[in-house]
Protein backbone atom coordinates (compact mmCIF):
# COMPACT_ATOMS: atom_id res chain seq x y z
CA UNK A 1 0.00 0.00 0.00
CA UNK A 2 2.88 2.27 0.96
CA UNK A 3 4.32 1.55 -2.32
CA UNK A 4 1.43 2.17 -4.23
CA UNK A 5 0.96 5.58 -2.30
CA UNK A 6 4.37 7.06 -3.69
CA UNK A 7 4.08 5.77 -6.88
CA UNK A 8 0.60 7.81 -7.05
CA UNK A 9 2.34 10.77 -5.22
CA UNK A 10 5.23 10.69 -8.21
CA UNK A 11 2.93 10.06 -11.05
CA UNK A 12 0.96 13.10 -9.55
CA UNK A 13 3.77 15.30 -8.57
CA UNK A 14 4.93 14.61 -12.27
CA UNK A 15 1.83 16.05 -13.88
CA UNK A 16 1.64 19.29 -11.42
CA UNK A 17 4.77 19.76 -12.13
CA UNK A 18 4.35 19.58 -15.92
CA UNK A 19 1.81 21.62 -15.64
CA UNK A 20 3.24 24.46 -13.81
CA UNK A 21 6.15 24.76 -15.34
CA UNK A 22 4.33 24.39 -18.96
CA UNK A 23 2.00 27.99 -18.08
CA UNK A 24 5.12 30.28 -18.52
CA UNK A 25 6.51 28.43 -21.19
CA UNK A 26 3.70 29.13 -23.35
CA UNK A 27 3.86 32.94 -23.54
CA UNK A 28 7.77 32.29 -24.09
CA UNK A 29 7.16 29.76 -27.09
CA UNK A 30 4.65 32.19 -29.09
CA UNK A 31 6.73 35.67 -28.77
CA UNK A 32 10.42 34.00 -29.36
CA UNK A 33 8.85 32.36 -32.57
CA UNK A 34 6.86 35.53 -33.68
CA UNK A 35 10.21 37.36 -33.07
CA UNK A 36 12.01 34.11 -35.03
CA UNK A 37 10.02 34.74 -38.23
CA UNK A 38 10.67 38.18 -38.49
CA UNK A 39 12.00 39.04 -41.94
CA UNK A 40 15.95 39.77 -41.39
CA UNK A 41 15.64 43.44 -42.98
CA UNK A 42 13.45 44.05 -39.59
CA UNK A 43 15.99 42.70 -36.56
CA UNK A 44 19.70 42.70 -35.84
CA UNK A 45 22.06 39.98 -36.35
CA UNK A 46 22.22 39.67 -33.00
CA UNK A 47 18.14 39.93 -32.23
CA UNK A 48 17.96 37.12 -34.80
CA UNK A 49 21.01 35.07 -32.60
CA UNK A 50 18.94 35.30 -29.19
CA UNK A 51 15.41 35.01 -30.95
CA UNK A 52 16.66 31.75 -32.52
CA UNK A 53 18.28 30.32 -29.65
CA UNK A 54 15.42 31.20 -27.18
CA UNK A 55 12.80 29.47 -29.98
CA UNK A 56 14.98 26.20 -29.83
CA UNK A 57 15.61 26.07 -26.44
CA UNK A 58 11.87 26.59 -25.67
CA UNK A 59 10.75 24.03 -28.02
CA UNK A 60 13.34 21.33 -26.09
CA UNK A 61 11.65 22.33 -22.80
CA UNK A 62 7.66 21.95 -24.56
CA UNK A 63 9.55 18.48 -25.45
CA UNK A 64 10.71 17.29 -22.12
CA UNK A 65 7.46 18.34 -20.04
CA UNK A 66 5.34 16.91 -22.19
CA UNK A 67 7.18 13.78 -21.72
CA UNK A 68 6.98 14.27 -18.17
CA UNK A 69 3.37 15.14 -18.55
CA UNK A 70 2.43 11.59 -20.60
CA UNK A 71 4.66 9.46 -18.50
CA UNK A 72 2.13 10.74 -15.32
CA UNK A 73 -1.34 10.25 -17.43
CA UNK A 74 0.31 6.80 -18.33
CA UNK A 75 1.54 5.84 -14.75
CA UNK A 76 -1.77 6.95 -13.22
CA UNK A 77 -3.74 4.84 -15.93
CA UNK A 78 -5.42 8.41 -17.10
CA UNK A 79 -5.14 8.68 -20.80
CA UNK A 80 -7.27 6.24 -23.38
CA UNK A 81 -6.63 4.93 -26.14
CA UNK A 82 -8.65 6.51 -29.44
CA UNK A 83 -8.66 3.64 -31.65
CA UNK A 84 -9.85 3.33 -35.08
CA UNK A 85 -9.70 0.82 -37.53
CA UNK A 86 -6.93 1.76 -39.96
CA UNK A 87 -5.59 0.18 -43.00
CA UNK A 88 -2.65 -0.40 -42.13
CA UNK A 89 -0.55 -0.42 -45.69
CA UNK A 90 -1.87 2.98 -45.84
CA UNK A 91 -1.01 4.13 -42.80
CA UNK A 92 2.85 2.79 -42.12
CA UNK A 93 3.31 4.22 -45.80
CA UNK A 94 2.14 7.47 -44.53
CA UNK A 95 3.95 7.17 -41.45
CA UNK A 96 7.05 6.18 -43.39
CA UNK A 97 6.92 9.47 -46.21
CA UNK A 98 7.87 11.26 -42.48
CA UNK A 99 10.62 9.09 -41.47
CA UNK A 100 13.73 10.80 -43.63
CA UNK A 101 14.09 13.77 -41.93
CA UNK A 102 14.84 12.51 -38.62
CA UNK A 103 18.08 10.95 -40.17
CA UNK A 104 20.98 13.72 -40.13
CA UNK A 105 24.30 12.59 -40.00
CA UNK A 106 26.04 12.88 -43.10
CA UNK A 107 25.86 10.17 -45.68
CA UNK A 108 22.91 8.13 -43.03
CA UNK A 109 20.75 5.66 -45.03
CA UNK A 110 16.56 5.05 -44.17
CA UNK A 111 15.76 1.33 -46.21
CA UNK A 112 12.19 1.05 -45.37
CA UNK A 113 10.37 -2.24 -45.66
CA UNK A 114 6.81 -2.46 -45.47
CA UNK A 115 4.98 -6.14 -46.02
CA UNK A 116 1.81 -6.48 -48.55
CA UNK A 117 -1.00 -6.71 -47.57
CA UNK A 118 -1.26 -6.10 -44.53
CA UNK A 119 -4.32 -6.22 -42.25
CA UNK A 120 -6.85 -3.67 -41.12
CA UNK A 121 -6.40 -3.33 -37.26
CA UNK A 122 -7.48 -1.14 -34.59
CA UNK A 123 -5.09 1.16 -33.48
CA UNK A 124 -4.30 4.59 -32.14
CA UNK A 125 -2.73 6.34 -34.99
CA UNK A 126 -1.05 8.87 -33.36
CA UNK A 127 0.17 7.11 -30.37
CA UNK A 128 1.84 4.24 -32.54
CA UNK A 129 3.52 7.13 -34.72
CA UNK A 130 5.21 8.58 -31.35
CA UNK A 131 6.73 5.21 -31.21
CA UNK A 132 8.11 5.07 -34.55
CA UNK A 133 9.20 8.41 -34.56
CA UNK A 134 10.84 7.76 -31.55
CA UNK A 135 12.89 4.71 -32.13
CA UNK A 136 13.66 6.13 -35.84
CA UNK A 137 14.86 9.30 -33.86
CA UNK A 138 17.25 6.95 -31.60
CA UNK A 139 18.59 4.62 -34.30
CA UNK A 140 19.65 7.78 -35.83
CA UNK A 141 21.60 9.50 -33.26
CA UNK A 142 23.02 6.84 -31.94
CA UNK A 143 24.17 5.32 -35.30
CA UNK A 144 27.34 7.01 -36.76
CA UNK A 145 27.82 8.87 -40.31
CA UNK A 146 27.28 6.43 -43.18
CA UNK A 147 25.36 3.72 -41.34
CA UNK A 148 21.95 2.12 -42.35
CA UNK A 149 18.97 2.13 -40.30
CA UNK A 150 16.14 -0.24 -41.05
CA UNK A 151 12.61 0.47 -40.37
CA UNK A 152 10.87 -2.94 -41.60
CA UNK A 153 6.77 -3.74 -41.39
CA UNK A 154 5.83 -7.52 -41.22
CA UNK A 155 3.35 -10.18 -40.01
CA UNK A 156 4.98 -12.71 -37.48
CA UNK A 157 2.44 -15.24 -36.51
CA UNK A 158 -0.82 -13.76 -34.69
CA UNK A 159 0.95 -10.23 -34.35
CA UNK A 160 1.88 -7.35 -36.78
CA UNK A 161 5.93 -6.97 -36.36
CA UNK A 162 7.76 -3.99 -36.76
CA UNK A 163 11.27 -3.55 -36.82
CA UNK A 164 13.97 -0.65 -36.62
CA UNK A 165 17.25 -1.47 -36.80
CA UNK A 166 20.52 0.10 -37.06
CA UNK A 167 24.87 0.27 -36.88
CA UNK A 168 24.84 2.25 -33.42
CA UNK A 169 26.87 1.41 -30.24
CA UNK A 170 24.33 -1.56 -29.54
CA UNK A 171 23.77 -1.71 -25.77
CA UNK A 172 24.98 -4.26 -23.00
CA UNK A 173 23.10 -6.61 -21.36
CA UNK A 174 23.14 -5.25 -18.00
CA UNK A 175 21.53 -1.89 -19.40
CA UNK A 176 18.76 -3.56 -21.89
CA UNK A 177 17.55 -4.88 -18.52
CA UNK A 178 16.85 -1.28 -17.86
CA UNK A 179 16.28 0.62 -20.57
CA UNK A 180 12.49 0.54 -20.56
CA UNK A 181 12.22 1.81 -17.11
CA UNK A 182 11.31 5.42 -16.40
CA UNK A 183 14.18 8.09 -15.94
CA UNK A 184 16.91 5.42 -16.54
CA UNK A 185 19.51 6.69 -19.00
CA UNK A 186 23.08 5.23 -19.76
CA UNK A 187 25.83 7.13 -18.48
CA UNK A 188 27.46 7.94 -21.82
CA UNK A 189 23.61 8.76 -22.98
CA UNK A 190 24.01 11.45 -20.03
CA UNK A 191 27.34 12.94 -21.74
CA UNK A 192 26.54 12.68 -25.20
CA UNK A 193 22.55 13.20 -25.69
CA UNK A 194 20.22 15.53 -24.13
CA UNK A 195 16.76 14.02 -22.41
CA UNK A 196 15.45 13.03 -19.76
CA UNK A 197 15.23 9.21 -19.94
CA UNK A 198 11.58 8.82 -20.93
CA UNK A 199 10.91 8.36 -24.38
CA UNK A 200 11.54 4.50 -24.45
CA UNK A 201 9.11 4.13 -21.32
CA UNK A 202 6.63 5.72 -22.94
CA UNK A 203 6.72 3.87 -25.87
CA UNK A 204 6.27 0.34 -23.72
CA UNK A 205 3.33 2.09 -22.10
CA UNK A 206 2.12 3.03 -25.59
CA UNK A 207 2.97 -0.73 -27.00
CA UNK A 208 0.97 -2.68 -24.05
CA UNK A 209 -1.65 -0.65 -23.66
CA UNK A 210 -2.35 -1.45 -27.65
CA UNK A 211 -2.05 -5.12 -25.72
CA UNK A 212 1.29 -5.50 -27.71
CA UNK A 213 5.40 -5.95 -26.47
CA UNK A 214 8.39 -4.11 -26.72
CA UNK A 215 11.92 -5.62 -26.92
CA UNK A 216 15.09 -4.82 -27.74
CA UNK A 217 18.47 -7.15 -29.15
CA UNK A 218 21.52 -5.77 -29.35
CA UNK A 219 25.02 -6.41 -28.71
CA UNK A 220 27.88 -3.81 -27.77
CA UNK A 221 29.81 -2.35 -31.04
CA UNK A 222 27.14 -4.00 -33.12
CA UNK A 223 24.20 -2.41 -33.47
CA UNK A 224 20.79 -2.82 -31.92
CA UNK A 225 17.21 -4.19 -33.18
CA UNK A 226 13.99 -2.37 -30.98
CA UNK A 227 10.74 -4.21 -31.79
CA UNK A 228 7.52 -4.26 -31.03
CA UNK A 229 4.62 -6.84 -31.70
CA UNK A 230 0.74 -5.98 -31.65
CA UNK A 231 -2.17 -8.26 -32.29
CA UNK A 232 -4.29 -7.50 -35.03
Amino acid sequence: EELEEESAARSNFIEVLGHELRTPLTPILVSSGILNEMPSSQKSDMVGKLSSSIYRSSRVLAQRLEELLDLGRYSRGTFQLSLQPINLNVYFEEVSSRLSPLITKPGQKLIIEIASPLPEASIDSSLLEQVVINLISNAGKYSPEKSTISFKVKIAGPDLLIEVQDDGIGISEEEQARLFKPYHRAEQDRQKYPGIGLGLAICKQIIEAHGGKIWVTSELGKGSTFSFSLPY
